[in-house]
């Protein structure tokens, strides 16, 4: 209760094993913007892909076993997990084969076309994905990578024009 409609994503397992869970393709902001709490304890089998995040993720409880691939993270202060090709701004100077970037270059998020993408090609999340982009389209069903050999990292895939256009149906 207290974090109605904060764009906070949280997820709780009181009881039982941590469940897998993948998170892909999102946009979510807010301070504190993933916070994810295993009262269990141990390892927390939490995979995050090609997802922007506009506030630094936070978790308790986990002391291993999440993997993050592709994301673009405003404030990452520390560096839990497996570490790969995401682009942060924060506290830490490295994590993994992330890029650690000193402005993400990110537009103001406009609902209506629901985009928070980068402004312009020399963006530094433009090409920093992996080269086998998983997922194959972004948050908005346009085909990745773009332009490059490379996936952008984030959600939204800059200058992508092909695909459906349509997001994906969960």
């Amino acid at each position: 209760g207290g974090n109605e409609n904060t764009g906070t994503l949280f997820i709780s397992n009181f009881l039982g094993s941590v469940p897998s869970v993948t998170f892909r393709n999102n946009y979510i902001s807010g301070s504190g913007t993933a916070v994810l709490q295993n009262n269990t304890g141990g390892s927390c089998p939490w995979v995050f892909q090609y997802n922007t995040m506009t506030g630094q993720p936070t978790f308790t409880g986990c002391s291993s076993g999440m993997t993050y691939t592709g994301n673009v993270m405003a404030g990452l202060s520390v560096c839990q997990g497996t570490h790969t090709k995401n682009v942060f701004t924060g506290g830490l100077s490295s994590c993994g084969t992330d890029y650690k970037s000193s402005s993400l270059g990110l537009g103001t998020f406009n609902a209506q076309s629901a985009t928070l993408q980068p402004t312009s090609g020399t963006s530094d999340p433009v090409n920093r994905g992996e080269t086998t982009c998983t997922p194959t389209t972004d948050i908005r069903g346009y085909t990745r990578p773009a332009s490059g050999t490379n996936c952008d990292a984030g959600a939204f895939e800059y200058g992508a024009t092909s695909g459906s256009g349509t997001a994906p149906t969960i």
